[in-house]
Parts: C-alpha cells; sequence; structure tokens
C-alpha cells in the first residue's frame, strides 16, 4: 500500500469556499484532507474549464499548491459533453495532476469491458507520465458490482498489467449498500459487503476507498473505518451545507435576494441531478444545487448585495463540518 497517496478522508472542491477551507484546515491538521474534483467541477481549458470559478485544471492545481489532489472519475462521458476522456487526462498531466480515478464504467456492459477499457487508460496516463498513480472501481450509482465481481477485476488487472504498472494502482472502490439522494444517505449499509470488500482490496495490496460518505455521523463513518475502509470521499455534503447556510442568511437579511437566488437555482435545472421531484420548490431547489450558480454574474451580484455577511458565514459553517470530521479517526 502506497502510504504516500494515503488521505482518510477526500473533499469534493465544491465551490471556492470548500477549497479554501480545506487549505486552512490542512495548514492547521497533521492529517490532511485530499481533495477530488470531477470533471463538471474542474476542467482543461480546451473543455471550457468547471463549474467551481469556471476554474480549468492549471489554474485550480495551481491555488491548491501541495495538497493532494485526486482527479474523480475520470475516463469518457464523465465530462461536460460527450467524449473518451483522454483530452481532460492529458491536460491533468500536464498541469501536474497525477493521482487519477480512471473510470469507464458509465460506458460499459460488463467486469471484462470495464478491465480492458481500465487498462487501456492507465496505460496512456503511463505513456504521457510514468509517474503517475491511480484509483480504481466505481461506485454503485454507476456501476453495482458484487465483492466476486470486484476479485475478478482486480485479478485481471494484476494478471494483464506489468508489476510495475499495478504498483501505480493505490485506491479500489468499494461499495456497501448506500448512496446519495437529495440531503441524506440512502440505502442500507451492508457491513459484511464492506467488510468482504475492503478484505479483497487489502489481499491485492491496495487501499479501500467508499464514495458517497456524505451525510453521515461520526458512528456511522466509524463503522465504515472498522470493516476495513481506508478513505472516504465526501462531496455534495459541502454543497447543501453552504447553500442551505446561503439561504438562512439571506432570510434573516433581505428576501428580495433570497428569491432571486431560489429562483436563480430552480431555473438552472441541476436540482434533477439529486432528485426525481418534478415539483420541487425554489427553495429546496436551492438548497441541493445553489453551488452550481456560485460562480455565475447573477449570483455575483447577489452576493455583492447581501456583503461579506455570506462568505463569512458559509466559511465558518465549512470549517465546522471539517473539523467535526477530523476527529473521526482520533476517536477510535
Amino acid at each position: 500500500m502506497n502510504s504516500s497517496f494515503h488521505r482518510d478522508f477526500f473533499i469534493g472542491p465544491m465551490s471556492k469556499n470548500v477549497v479554501d477551507c480545506v487549505l486552512t484546515m490542512n495548514e492547521k491538521l497533521d492529517k490532511k484532507f485530499g481533495l477530488i474534483p470531477s470533471r463538471r467541477q474542474i476542467e482543461c481549458s480546451d473543455l471550457g474549464g468547471g463549474y467551481v470559478e469556471h476554474w480549468d485544471t492549471s489554474r485550480f492545481m495551481n491555488r491548491v499548491g501541495n495538497t493532494l489532489v485526486l482527479r474523480d472519475h475520470s475516463g469518457p462521458m464523465q465530462g461536460k459533453a460527450s467524449d473518451d476522456g483522454r483530452l481532460s487526462i492529458e491536460s491533468d498531466i500536464k498541469s501536474g495532476l497525477k493521482f487519477i480515478h480512471i473510470d469507464p464504467w458509465k460506458c460499459v456492459k460488463s467486469i471484462e469491458e470495464a478491465t480492458q477499457k481500465t487498462l487501456e487508460l492507465i496505460r496512456f496516463c503511463l505513456s504521457i507520465d510514468e509517474s503517475c498513480h491511480f484509483e480504481v472501481g466505481t461506485e454503485s450509482a454507476i456501476f453495482e458490482y458484487s465483492a466476486i465481481d470486484l476479485s475478478l477485476f482486480l485479478k485481471a488487472l494484476k494478471t494483464r498489467l506489468s508489476a510495475r504498472e499495478f504498483e501505480t494502482i493505490v485506491y479500489a472502490v468499494v461499495q456497501s449498500g448506500t448512496r446519495v439522494f437529495e440531503q441524506r444517505n440512502v440505502g442500507v449499509f451492508c457491513e459484511a459487503s464492506s467488510r468482504e470488500m475492503c478484505r479483497i482490496v487489502h489481499d491485492f495490496g491496495l487501499l479501500s476507498k467508499e464514495h458517497n460518505s456524505d451525510y453521515l455521523v461520526n458512528d456511522e463513518m466509524l463503522r465504515r473505518i472498522e470493516c476495513g475502509v481506508d478513505s472516504l470521499n465526501i462531496a455534495p455534503e459541502f454543497g447543501t451545507l453552504s447553500s442551505r447556510v446561503i439561504v438562512e442568511e439571506l432570510a434573516k437579511r433581505d428576501t428580495s435576494l433570497l428569491a432571486a437566488f431560489e429562483d436563480l437555482c430552480h431555473k438552472s435545472g441541476k436540482w434533477r441531478k439529486w432528485t426525481n421531484d418534478t415539483s420541487i420548490t425554489p427553495r429546496k431547489a436551492a438548497i441541493l444545487c445553489g453551488h452550481y450558480v456560485f460562480a455565475t454574474h447573477d449570483f455575483r451580484l447577489i452576493k455583492k448585495e447581501a456583503g461579506k455577511c455570506l462568505d463569512e458565514a458559509v466559511d465558518k459553517k465549512i470549517l465546522a463540518n471539517l473539523t467535526r470530521i477530523s476527529q473521526v479517526r482520533t476517536s477510535t
């Protein structure tokens, strides 16, 4: 297991506030947070950049300095447009982002097909820079697999990659029966499945990673850690947390600005990713998808009129949540 790439928690950079708060916490903590930008959040300039501050990959990497960054869900059909993912990957590596989650699972129908596409993309990355390292596998919302499937997948990778190539894999994704829906973690956590998948991953000399670890209390995180999960991904939780704070602050200060924010979020349609509720209220839409509009011109006008109170309140809440999460391991 390559411990230099290990972090207990990887945080999705849902906004500039989240990124800056992670950097602030990492200056204070011995145990650092990693960042996991998706292609929609942070993307190369040739593909239009991402929705987070419209940052392209190069600008994002310059901003975060020596923070460990793991590209989340890199691969075909993972960005804003239909593509094979290779232009994005090449830009990542040339921008200094060399820790990459290889995820072709949206475009496959079998473990064998996923294995072949994963092999191809790993070798593509290594052909650009031999120092790249990887996460493999995916979450159940994209492609559900069993412990047996995971074992077959990792065995095939180990058999068909050279020893040097296989050693570049750091993480494999384990699934435990839960996913994110609206503002909660749904499904039933399967302790037996989690333990078995973690055992398999560790038998291959890899670290285990669980996605969709949002909206969990500390005890729920500890249950996963006790099953052998080495790292947890937390992302949309920080988006809805930020949006909820903005709604609360605007409700106290200026209801016309609140109405404008809610309308902006509702019209964006971005809430459809997180709920099936087509009759959603503007308030609920704002909380579910507010982070998607933070970099828009219209929201910048709202924030300017509201004053510094919004950023201050959001940062305070994010830092408090990061502090809570950082204490999970130390409480064992």
